[in-house]
């Protein structure tokens, strides 16, 4: 039609032509393929696309950074302690390694790391960074590694740390764990095959699967599970809203704001305050989610066809302990550690006329704010909203 031919197929993609020889794709690669993982931080979004890191636009839209050098694959990222840590292999025989660092997802550096495999999973503890893939993976600024075989073939598939220790999971139904990083020791999770884990609330988190033989034969078969771990030893069952006896792929798990978040096949969203009662959230997608990353009191998942789901922020704060005082008028806000806050005030509520009064960041998750102009000449009401 109206000159063109119009193609279009898997995983969002639209090609067009003028003569059904010489095609065109349409789609940007963030459009047609999916998001494997994403890293949300100083007000930049990136994903990791097939070969690309994509970067989210101003309408929610991915597209490939202009920035990231092209000559890298990259395979993971993740924004930790300040910075994006991508790490990708050089397209070129034979393969090479580096990590790929930016403060703000513009500007990068590069630097190859000295192992056939990568990090897949990263965090920062005890003053440095450690990544799990391929072996067990060293730096104290993010780019210079030191890579630690650990001699187990499949590697790990993800790392947190809590309560002192580190604790690594793998593909297999094992899990590892450290006091220094360095010198592991692996347990058994019996029938648990763990993906990703967090640490928070003093508990470790995890999800996976628990394969068992169906019908009597010999073919396994796989339910999702979330577990949870005082010491990474010992693992409990939590009950999750679909039952442990669906099949339901569990992709990722994250935790901020006073929320454990899981996302996995079908849309699936799961929230929980303490890691062990957990919720079923409307999902406006049906499309698989891989991945979920939390920042400045907002989630951000992603998955299948370029999909990206944002939620509202998540911080809810309070006022208390109300003072009249020489000084002023004092009150304490109490809400997410970091967040900053529009502070307004209004001398009537009928209607009410809000006036920004200060912007206040709350660097403990408690704060004491003093108005000294209060008690002057009028009444005055307060409220606090989150800014972005």
């Amino acid at each position: 039609g109206a000159g063109r031919f119009v193609a279009v197929g898997s995983q969002g993609r639209i090609s067009t032509s003028p003569d059904g020889v010489n095609w065109t794709l349409q789609t940007t690669p963030g459009e047609a393929l999916g998001i494997e993982r994403i890293a949300v931080g100083g007000g930049v979004t990136l994903g990791i696309g097939g070969d690309y890191v994509l970067m989210r636009d101003i309408k929610a839209r991915w597209r490939p950074s202009a920035t990231f050098p092209g000559a890298y694959q990259p395979f993971y990222v993740m924004y930790v302690n300040g910075q994006f840590i991508v790490f990708t292999r050089l397209r070129a025989s034979p393969p090479r390694v580096f990590a790929v660092t930016s403060p703000n997802g513009i500007t990068w550096t590069a630097t190859e790391v000295k192992s056939t495999g990568g990090a897949v999973r990263m965090i920062y503890a005890k003053g440095e960074y450690l990544g799990v893939g391929g072996g067990v993976f060293h730096s104290t600024d993010g780019m210079i590694w030191m890579v630690q075989p650990v001699g187990y073939p499949n590697g790990f598939s993800a790392v947190a740390f809590g309560n002192d220790r580190y604790v690594a999971i793998g593909v297999e139904n094992r899990a590892f764990i450290s006091s220094n990083g360095t010198d592991w020791k692996s347990v058994s999770t019996g029938t648990h095959w763990l993906a990703d884990i967090v640490f928070a609330e003093g508990k470790f988190v995890a999800i996976g699967n628990d394969y068992f033989s169906s019908g009597g034969g010999s073919t396994l078969t796989g339910r999702g599970e979330i577990l949870t771990s005082i010491d990474g030893e010992n693992w409990e069952i939590q009950t999750t809203p679909f039952g442990l006896t669906t099949k339901t792929d569990l992709g990722s798990i994250t935790y901020g704001g006073g929320w454990f978040v899981v996302v996995g096949g079908q849309g699936l969203i799961l929230t929980s305050r303490d890691g062990m009662h957990w919720d079923s959230i409307d999902s406006p997608t049906r499309q698989l989610l891989n991945t979920v990353a939390y920042a400045d009191g907002v989630f951000t998942a992603a998955g299948g066809g370029g999909t990206m789901l944002v939620s509202g922020n998540v911080f809810v704060s309070t006022l208390s302990a109300p003072k009249l005082q020489k000084e002023g008028f004092s009150f304490t806000m109490a809400g997410g550690s970091g967040q900053v806050y529009q502070v307004q005030f209004t001398s009537g509520l009928t209607p009410p006329n809000w006036t920004e009064l200060a912007s206040v960041t709350n660097e403990t998750g408690n704060v004491r704010f003093l108005d000294p102009a209060a008690g002057q000449t009028e009444s005055r009401f307060y409220r606090v909203q989150g800014l972005p």
